[in-house]
């Protein structure tokens, strides 16, 4: 636990504001959203539905109050990690023995491997690959 500010933080990651002797709860819209965004990352996680229709479902299921609703991100403004590559070098045959491997992993599960978005730190021979591809 840290206490930092009037506000106390917590190992699982919840955080009350201090205010004099009393301890408040965080604000039920932030409550609601970190909920709503753990449910949709738990299934990214686990499931091969595309991520914009888990959105959705979870969307109609969520019971949020209207103050919630207008803070929610949009499908489009949250992003969620596929794929993490830990390779030992940083050149263009590398990145494209990754992209063929992630291919045949699609394949294998009846999918394409056709990403519309890759996040990477700036390294050349990978901008070289993907746009060989």
């Amino acid at each position: 636990m840290l206490i930092l500010n009037n506000y106390i933080y917590k190992l699982n990651k919840s955080t009350t504001k201090v205010n004099g002797d009393h301890v408040h709860p965080q604000e039920p819209e932030k409550v609601e959203i970190r909920t709503f965004k753990q449910i949709l990352k738990e299934r990214a996680i686990n499931e091969v539905t595309p991520i914009p229709k888990i959105y959705d479902e979870e969307s109609a299921k969520a019971n949020l109050t209207t103050s919630s609703i207008a803070v929610l991100p949009s499908e489009r403004e949250m992003t969620f990690p596929c794929v993490f590559g830990l390779l030992p070098e940083k050149k263009k045959p590398m990145y494209k023995s990754l992209f063929r491997e992630l291919k045949a992993i699609a394949v294998s599960m009846s999918m394409d491997f056709n990403p519309t978005t890759i996040m990477s730190d700036f390294e050349p021979a990978l901008a070289e690959a993907i746009n060989s591809e």
